[in-house]
């Protein structure tokens, strides 16, 4: 009985760390599919955001005319984003067309 209960004392630790890391691949093979699709899904919302900032009018007109036939697809699960939420879109510090570069010239 000693021995066995030695064996477990002994390996108790290494026998938690295996049963975490095998649990936490399980978990990962089964929504490997739905990790790998969520940038796409914020490419996507990103995209119909930006289409829907750029012509407006167009939107409103085509939202009223279409509005009982158009679906959106729902989230199938908690790692898409939600559909009543915007997409962040992360800040760039690049300089832009708007924004005046320092000259060298002498006044």
């Amino acid at each position: 009985m000693n021995k066995i209960k030695d064996f477990f004392y002994d390996k108790n630790d290494i026998i938690v760390a295996l049963i975490i890391l095998v649990a936490a691949a399980f978990i990962i093979y089964l929504r490997i599919g739905n990790i790998m699709a969520y940038p796409q899904t914020l490419v996507d919302a990103a995209t119909t955001q930006q289409s829907t900032a750029a012509d407006p009018s167009a939107e409103s007109s085509s939202a009223a005319a279409a509005a009982p036939t158009e679906t959106t697809a729902a989230p199938t699960d908690a790692t898409t984003a939600p559909a009543t939420q915007p997409a962040t879109q992360p800040t760039t510090a690049a300089p832009t067309e708007t924004t005046a570069a320092p000259t060298n010239a002498p006044t």
